[in-house]
């Protein structure tokens, strides 16, 4: 990569010096009186601006004069029309505010010492004034475009390794450009033509480390900063011209910020340690001269902060503005394929260099000489590609969003699925990569076409050179902006302290950062005529690569029409497009739109407050729900309209055992039972085990039972105490029967079973046989409780008892739901049964399972889990006949 590195250096060099050398030859034939002036400028955002003779030379130059034809903003003039104002006019004034900025500080100065002298003030300007002679076309919009290009980022990687990671291709270029020997020899002919000189050796070696943002004097170590820093005037001019510009309101108070721009000269003893790290101090210098804001401007530093986070929600990461990006960058690569001027794998790095924003936007028109005319198959079509997203350009006829996805996305139904959101994740971590990225939005576009040729839309499709999407569809990922670099501002005290703006207000990074986090989203860019068949694509290849479940609230962020989209399923689905899909990829069944179903499903919805799924940080929350949507997403799986009807009546049926139910129960049996007065309750078996939550929910009832308590089984041998032991379900009783028998070392049984359980020490059995205790069931069937009895009074538990709310017959079931006929009941068990061996697959006890353990086909549920006894589809995940199957309850497992 070094080499490439040096190749590229020296093609910078050449195409500066041909730039240069003429205008060069040019300035030194002049008479005496054409030789340049000081000029003064109208700025429209600053007013006058003044410019010395030198400074007038390298304007001038045909280098600086390229940045007229360089849109600041680069694609944001299509969004915001008056957004039109180029590098140059940018450049111009970086150069005013760096001089306002050390005028400011001198002026506050209390010594010499501290002050900025004329020389340095000289080098900033100028810096200030080239700091983006690298920019290509469209700016950034390029610059971006081209970190898709493995050699471009090669290079780009390479310079970093020696510059520091922050450096991109503008950067890199700017370095170059004033690094070349044409452009040391353009400031020694001005400076001798004008009598203008700036009284240091080495004049443009010192602006190209000050563009770098690299240290030119040590004992200025921040002086840098004023071009790449905190609150530089790079910054500070394009966010004022950018929204002034664009029509936006402007936050900053610049003039005020500027005002308090402060330098005071410190000894190096006196620094912050981290500051000394930081600016890599040598501390053989006794004193140092610090940059920095006056402590008491410290809000204006949260105002540059919150101007720039404005910016980028409504401007920089506009989706108008990202889907004309995505075109460009879409534009770029077709012209991988087709420059070949310069023999070298870094050869599309210069195309920003050499063709300028209109030409880019003519490639229909004028095909630059520096791409070759395209001779193959696989060139004419990405030439046609290029010439053809260029004039869409031009004409505004710019991509629309067709899908939208992030890992927070308002009225997600599917946000506490687990498979959902570990998709979203490695989503947007994989379109990290630039290849990842063009590979899936190939995949986009293929299966987009596939879906137009199932809907017969085959003459749209020709349209698009070679019948194929490729390059006219692009995914674009939620990327927030870096952090916000005002953080790492020093604030300068009265009496000349340094406190890091961090250490004062930790707080500003992490507001602006989440207010980016909940509004950057991701977006499928498509051309208006085919977004809604992008969208469709979008859902179907983010589910099988991913597992993202596409739901309207993903769609309706795009351009595409849902009911549009809603009847193309169906048409999809008759042609057996959807066969091999996940059962929920199908059109939502015709009965599931009725007025009176989802009216019975927002019941359901309802009747389910409270319930917490996994992934507690999204759900966490008393008032917590699953979302109508994901409930019919679930019944939509029943594929005909008498099973989706026989899902939805199973639904009505089911018991939702809360919290307050819980301790309610609780109370009823201590009520019940006064020989149980100052109980102790014991959670059951380990924390793993539902007890645990009981036993919390049931420390509720304190109120009316002030002596309850919970300790351990230990302890609460040894209080003498009457016991409770408090769970959810038994069905078969061998849970409970486990736990009973390991506290006297018999440990058979959970042997059996494959569970870990505990022994009571042995000195304590005497004791345990002699206390009452109680095991108290929410929901229980006779055959567990007997032999949970059994269990206890084989082991000496002479004064054991058990209880349950809900007993047998009370417990609902499969087998209670109200059918519609005994047809549909028998069709829709077995329809359960096949699901429910298909989830848990080659198992010794699949028969026995496929309704639930024990095949009991419980209806039941608890806001922690779902039990394992209840109706298996309702809690597994898993393949069904080699289609996804989603469940509406899933299963926290134990281990």
């Amino acid at each position: 990569m070094a080499d490439n590195l040096a190749e590229y250096r020296s093609a910078i060099e050449a195409w500066t010096a041909h730039a240069l050398d003429p205008y060069i030859e040019r300035l030194v034939s002049w008479p005496e009186y054409r030789v340049p002036q000081q000029k003064e400028f109208n700025d429209a955002v600053w007013g006058t601006l003044t410019l010395h003779p030198l400074e007038v030379v390298v304007l001038d130059s045909p280098v600086l004069q390229r940045l007229r034809f360089v849109s600041q903003l680069g694609v944001v003039h299509f969004v915001y029309p008056t957004a039109g104002h180029t590098r140059l006019e940018h450049s111009l004034g970086a150069l005013h505010i760096v001089d306002r900025l050390i005028t400011a500080m001198n002026e506050a100065s209390h010594d010499d010492a501290g002050m900025i002298n004329e020389t340095l003030r000289r080098l900033v300007r100028l810096a200030a004034l080239c700091h983006d002679v690298g920019h290509g076309l469209m700016s950034h919009v390029s610059e971006n475009a081209l970190r898709e290009v493995d050699a471009v980022e090669d290079l780009v990687r390479d310079f970093q390794s020696k510059h520091g990671d922050n450096k991109k291709l503008g950067e890199i270029n700017s370095s170059l450009i004033l690094g070349a020997p044409a452009f040391a020899k353009l400031i020694q002919t001005a400076e001798e033509l004008t009598g203008d000189k700036i009284t240091c050796p080495g004049v443009a070696d010192k602006v190209r480390s000050l563009v770098l943002g690299e240290s030119i004097d040590p004992t200025r170590p921040t002086i840098q900063e004023l071009i790449s820093g905190p609150f530089d005037a790079d910054k500070l001019d394009y966010m004022t011209r950018d929204a002034r510009m664009s029509g936006v309101p402007v936050v900053t108070d610049v003039n005020r910020l500027v005002q308090k721009a402060r330098s005071t000269s410190v000894t190096t003893a006196d620094l912050p340690p981290d500051v000394a790290r930081a600016l890599r101090i040598d501390h053989t210098q006794p004193t140092v001269v610090i940059t920095g804001i006056a402590q008491s401007g410290n809000r204006t530093l949260d105002e540059l902060t919150l101007g720039r986070t404005l910016l980028f929600d409504k401007i920089y990461r506009h989706q108008k503005v990202r889907s004309s990006e995505r075109m460009v960058a879409s534009i770029f690569r077709q012209l991988e394929q087709l420059c070949a001027k310069v023999d070298a794998d870094w050869k599309l790095a210069l195309i920003p260099l050499l063709i300028t924003d209109d030409e880019i936007q003519n490639l229909d028109r004028h095909w630059p000489s520096i791409l070759k005319e395209p001779t193959t198959g696989e060139e004419q079509r990405a030439a046609a590609v290029a010439q053809a997203l260029s004039a869409a350009l031009r004409n505004r006829y710019l991509w629309v969003r067709c899908a939208a996805f992030s890992m927070r996305m308002t009225g997600d139904p599917y946000d506490v699925d687990p498979g959902h959101l570990a998709g979203l994740q490695r989503l947007i971590g994989d379109l990290g990569d630039p290849a990842v990225a063009r590979e899936i939005s190939d995949e986009l576009a293929a299966e987009a076409a596939v879906i137009m040729g199932e809907l017969d839309a085959g003459d749209l499709l020709a349209e698009f050179p070679g019948s194929s999407l490729s390059g006219y569809v692009a995914i674009d990922r939620p990327v927030p902006p870096p952090s916000a670099p005002s953080s790492k501002a020093l604030l300068i005290s009265n009496d000349g302290r340094l406190v890091p703006f961090d250490v004062e207000a930790p707080e500003t990074p992490g507001w602006a950062n989440s207010y980016h986090q909940t509004r950057e989203r991701g977006y499928v860019f498509a051309p208006l005529e085919v977004a809604e068949y992008v969208s469709l694509a979008s859902q179907v290849v983010l589910r099988k690569k991913f597992g993202i479940r596409l739901s309207d609230s993903f769609v309706n962020f795009g351009h595409g029409s849902t009911l549009w989209i809603k009847e193309r399923r169906a048409q999809l689905s008759a042609t057996g497009y959807f066969d091999t899909l996940p059962h929920d990829m199908r059109p939502e069944p015709p009965h599931l739109a009725l007025a009176a179903t989802r009216k019975q499903i927002d019941a359901v919805a309802e009747k389910l407050v409270g319930y917490m799924p996994p992934l507690s940080e999204r759900t966490a929350r008393e008032d917590y729900r699953p979302d109508p949507a994901a409930i019919r997403s679930w019944v939509a799986q029943f594929e005909t309209d008498d099973l989706a009807d026989a899902a939805i009546r199973c639904l009505e049926k089911l018991h939702f055992v809360g919290r307050r139910a819980i301790n309610q129960a609780v109370r009823s049996f201590l009520a019940r039972h006064p020989d149980y007065k100052s109980p102790v309750i014991v959670p059951l078996g380990t924390a793993k085990d539902s007890s645990a939550i009981n036993t919390y929910y049931a420390l509720d009832v304190a109120d009316a039972f002030p002596d309850l308590a919970v300790m351990s089984l230990p302890d609460a041998i040894t209080s003498g105490r009457p016991i409770l032991l408090v769970d959810d379900v038994t069905v078969s009783g061998r849970q409970g029967a486990s736990i009973i028998a390991a506290w006297f070392g018999d440990f058979t049984l959970a042997e059996e079973m494959g569970e870990q359980r505990e022994a009571v020490a042995e000195e304590l059995w005497g004791r345990l046989r002699g206390q009452k205790v109680a095991m108290l069931f929410c929901a229980a069937f006779s055959d567990g409780l007997d032999l949970i009895q059994r269990t206890a009074h084989e082991h000496g538990l002479t004064a054991f008892k058990t209880d349950a709310v809900l007993l047998d017959g009370n417990v609902p079931s499969i087998t209670d739901v109200d059918f519609e006929s005994k047809t549909q009941k028998d069709a829709f068990v077995a329809h359960c049964m096949d699901i429910g061996e298909q989830l848990i697959g080659d198992h010794p006890k699949q028969s026995e399972r496929a309704l639930g353990y024990g095949n009991k086909g419980l209806l039941l549920v608890f806001p922690y889990n779902t039990p394992s006894q209840s109706l298996t589809c309702l809690w597994e995940a898993g393949d069904v006949h080699e289609r996804r199957w989603e469940p509406l309850l899933p299963r926290r497992r134990k281990s």
